[in-house]
């Protein structure tokens, strides 16, 4: 690895220690999105076992919403 693509990976590396809060709370609203849709299958008459399953398969991106 020459000097300069040494020079840019420490940069990069850097740059993605310094946005870790932010990367943090965002994670944190995720976990709790995908939450609330496990909540709301459960509600809707869907088992633990099978919400789970839905989650699992759709993560936070519902139906491909956003």
């Amino acid at each position: 690895m020459d000097i300069f693509n040494k020079f840019q990976m420490e940069m990069a590396a850097k740059e993605l220690k310094n946005m870790m809060p932010e990367y943090e709370m965002l994670v944190n609203v995720i976990a709790e999105q995908m939450m609330v849709y496990f909540n709301a299958l459960i509600k809707a008459g869907f088992t633990e076992e099978y919400a789970f399953e839905l989650v699992k398969e759709h993560g936070a991106n519902i139906g491909k919403l956003i």
